[in-house]
């Protein structure tokens, strides 16, 4: 290796390798499994809350709906620059969230657009069945979030068997199908984040909104929460 090769190798790592460092993920602790329920809640809401609630419809779900998304639904991934994390015309299992890095989605390979953290892809897969119309990759070594399908439509069939109030979430969920269904050309990132608000505040008055997630949680509350929990845990034994 010639000496101009062997600088330039050692001039990239100092200036990236913060950025090519792997972040420990949840499930690489060991400890995290053996926490109590209520406690790997705690942790994992205060871990995922903050991504997560940068879409407006999971910023209004009550806390009683976002702790067990967040303990059984989450999924930690990290790529290095250039991998591939989902492609064209693959069925779609995850809603993303971008942590940090950069990633690149490709409708068609002309004109990549970039998404940066705080910033989502793929959420039609929640609530339509759903193949991807691009490829999405990361352009930078990043962190992203998976919010699994599967486990998402789970935790919502408990939940409705314990009777929470899934009316907002139903409506949004009619509402994105029937607008998304009339755009001229479907792709796996909606960018209308103004339209995404309105239904979100049709969806979910002010009102309710405001004593459902900072209220106090009443003891019934908080023992269907607790059922929910745990048979959720019964039914995702791999969180």
């Amino acid at each position: 290796i010639n000496t101009s090769v062997r600088h330039g190798v050692l001039r990239f790592f100092r200036l990236n390798y913060k950025k090519l460092m792997k972040k420990q993920h949840a499930v690489d602790i060991p400890l995290f499994s053996s926490l109590p329920v209520f406690l790997r809640t705690d942790l994992y809401r205060q871990m995922y809350m903050p991504v997560l609630s940068t879409h407006p419809c999971f910023s209004r779900l009550s806390r009683h709906m976002m702790d067990p998304i967040c303990h059984s639904a989450i999924l930690e991934r990290h790529y290095p620059a250039g991998r591939k994390i989902f492609g064209k015309d693959e069925e779609a299992r995850a809603m993303y969230f971008v942590c940090s890095g950069e990633t690149s989605y490709y409708l068609d390979q002309y004109s990549p657009t970039t998404l940066a953290p705080s910033e989502w892809i793929s959420e039609a897969a929640l609530w339509i069945r759903w193949r991807h119309r691009g490829l999405f990759v990361s352009k930078t070594s990043c962190e992203v979030l998976e919010l699994d399908v599967q486990r998402f439509l789970t935790v919502m069939s408990e939940a409705a068997k314990y009777d929470f109030e899934l009316g907002g979430l139903r409506h949004y969920a009619r509402l994105f199908i029937d607008h998304f269904g009339t755009c001229e050309e479907q792709c796996d990132q909606w960018t209308d984040l103004d339209r995404i608000g309105v239904m979100v505040a049709s969806s979910f008055p002010a009102e309710e909104y405001a004593s459902s997630w900072e209220a106090c949680v009443p003891a019934k509350g908080r023992t269907f929460h607790s059922q929910l929990l745990q048979r959720i845990q019964g039914l995702l034994p791999w969180k």
